[in-house]
């Protein structure tokens, strides 16, 4: 009996499904198409044990079983990363394979891909500006695809091949998904025309953009922004972490996302960590670990981390407490927010933080853990009123922040939650805007009843 084309591949298809590994993806992403690193990790999982994986890169499909680009060898990892051996702007293949103690293959995944965007600002042709900007282009003979690269700091409108009042040439906002704050690609393809072609981006803020057209002969033209754009001038960016990325300074609001689970995101929580603004990066290094168990950025900050607590302690108080602007100066300034205590805290739980990176990285991290210690029995000796169940002045924020960070006495933790029910019943609820409660509210049922 002779299998029909479509129950072949089916058949085969079914194969890979077979294999147990999956959720395979490129930085944390699934078939990304504007990696901007040469060196990505590639993570996978898979149903079944084995001893060890190896790990393919080609150029095509056809070239996986002796790979052009890539070979990691043998390893008992589920993560990898590449030597840095990506070029810019080209699509990838890879695979993983599994082997049992006797070296005998087991498994074989499917075949993922992804493909590379820019590696740096010396990667890149375009110019920052912004305006009403045009530019006419041609198209060759033999296009193969056509990919417009954007970042901006605002989501710009852009239309290809139409008059922006017609809203069928508008390229919709929902197409610009980030990658590592705003900097998107987008398949323009299917909206080309042969030969003479028209672009036009308006954008209020800094924008920058290449459309790329890949042609059959592997030749490539590439239309890039600068002040040449009908109606264009050069405008830089407020803040940018690299020449072509427009980035995102942490706050209040973005650690509540962070604490509430509403920022999945790990490329964006390394984005905001490498803006390195006082606090978050101890935060946000400890998050990306618990969630992926990648200690990438740990090891990459261990060094400013502990340069920063070392500057710390040059301005702890006699007491050994230490100020507001010295460690926590991007909270926001209201009477909630106890000076003194706030910025102990802080202190206290970035060393608890370092105390555990230390362990992490294989370092000794004992004398981070006494300076933890010590900072928390200083706060509960200044701030905390055992007879009252009561941290500093009582208020929510003070109670939510203690709850969060474990500085409430085991044997008085059931009286803070009660005085923060208390508190929460005479407003107007929980308030989740409010760095602490949420957490509170998960590991304080009676909060959530209240």
């Amino acid at each position: 009996m002779r299998f029909r084309p479509l129950l072949l591949a089916l058949a085969l298809s079914s194969c890979s499904l077979w294999s147990g590994i999956g959720d395979m993806r490129c930085e944390y992403l699934e078939e990304p198409s504007c990696i901007d690193r040469p060196d990505p990790r590639l993570v996978w999982s898979s149903k079944h044990d084995y001893a060890t994986a190896r790990v393919s890169v080609a150029s095509s499909r056809r070239l996986l079983k002796n790979p052009d680009v890539w070979d990691s060898g043998e390893t008992a990892a589920t993560k990898v990363r590449l030597d840095s051996v990506l070029v810019p702007f080209h699509k990838y293949y890879w695979r993983v394979e599994t082997f049992d103690a006797d070296g005998k293959r087991s498994r074989v995944s499917p075949v993922a891909r992804f493909s590379t965007g820019l590696f740096s600002g010396s990667d890149a042709s375009g110019e920052w500006i912004t305006g009403e900007t045009a530019r006419s282009f041609r198209v060759a003979r033999g296009l193969r695809k056509a990919l417009l690269y954007v970042s901006a700091e605002e989501i710009p409108a852009v239309w290809i091949n139409t008059n922006r009042r017609m809203k069928r040439g508008r390229i919709h906002e929902e197409c610009f998904s980030p990658y590592k704050s705003l900097y998107s690609v987008i398949d323009v393809t299917g909206r080309l025309k042969k030969k003479r072609n028209r672009i036009v981006i308006h954008s209020e803020a800094p924008v920058m953009a290449e459309l790329h057209l890949l042609y059959r002969d592997g030749s490539r033209d590439i239309v890039s922004t600068d002040r040449l754009w009908d109606g264009a001038y050069l405008s830089k960016p407020l803040a940018v972490t690299g020449a072509w990325k427009s980035g995102e300074i942490p706050s209040e609001d973005y650690l509540l996302k962070i604490e509430r689970g509403e920022t999945s995101d790990v490329l964006h929580l390394e984005e905001v960590a490498l803006s390195f603004s006082d606090i978050p990066p101890f935060i946000l290094a400890d998050i990306i670990y618990e969630r992926t168990g990648d200690t990438d950025l740990i090891r990459r900050f261990y060094p400013v981390f502990r340069d920063f607590l070392v500057k710390v302690a040059e301005y702890e108080k006699p007491d050994g407490t230490v100020a507001r602007g010295t460690i926590v100066s991007w909270l926001p300034d209201r009477e909630e927010w106890p000076s003194a205590y706030t910025a102990t805290c802080f202190y206290y739980y970035d060393n608890l933080l370092m105390a555990k990176f230390s362990r992490i990285l294989g370092q000794d991290g004992s004398a981070y853990l006494e300076k933890a210690a010590a900072l928390r029995e200083r706060i509960l000796d200044k701030h905390f009123v055992y007879a009252e169940d009561r941290f500093s002045n009582g208020g929510a924020d003070v109670l939510t922040l203690a709850l969060w960070m474990g500085l409430a006495p085991e044997d008085h933790r059931d009286g803070v939650v009660k005085r923060l029910a208390n508190q929460l019943r005479r407003g107007s609820g929980p308030d989740e805007s409010r760095l602490g409660t949420w957490t509170a509210i998960q590991f304080c049922p009676q909060i959530k009843n209240d």
